[in-house]
């Protein structure tokens, strides 16, 4: 039996809590356990700093890398049962990597003639409720303020 050779993507998140050592030593990591079995990483992207539509193991925001590797398709099970090991990925999903082609979607063309009628389907904005000052911490505010300071830093 030959041994074939695929393009993997690893996408993985690790926690806001880190340092940016912590998250280079972690990168490191992956990089030793892909060459660890055999693989080669051809690329690997930083996709920033994100926050979470929901909270993973108490985490709301994180980092989030997306690396690029060939490894034989034997040695992928070991690679993805270590890196479910690693403490500090919260989570991750191993691909084999495709070329996706999108569908031709042309937009719809309308006539001179057609005439949209924008006022009357534009959405009503209701008004802001008023804040009431109760001394408690809102989560919601707490989040908006986090997501502010992380958009700050990229």
């Amino acid at each position: 039996m030959t041994n074939l050779t695929k393009e993997y993507e690893l996408f993985y998140f690790l926690p806001i809590a880190y340092t940016p050592e912590e998250v280079t030593s972690t990168r490191e990591k992956i990089a030793a356990l892909i060459n660890k079995y055999g693989g080669t990483l051809n690329k690997e992207e930083d996709l920033g700093k994100k926050k979470l539509s929901f909270s993973i193991k108490g985490a709301r925001h994180g980092y989030y890398f997306l690396a690029h590797f060939t490894s034989s398709t034997k040695q992928i099970s070991q690679i993805d049962r270590e890196i479910k090991l690693m403490p500090e990925i919260i989570r991750h999903r191993l691909v084999i990597k495709e070329d996706y082609k999108l569908p031709h979607v042309t937009a719809p063309s309308y006539s001179t003639e057609e005439k949209i009628d924008t006022a009357s389907s534009a959405p009503t904005i209701p008004p802001e409720p008023k804040e009431i000052e109760t001394g408690k911490v809102d989560m919601q505010e707490l989040n908006r303020k986090i997501d502010e300071l992380l958009l700050e830093d990229i």
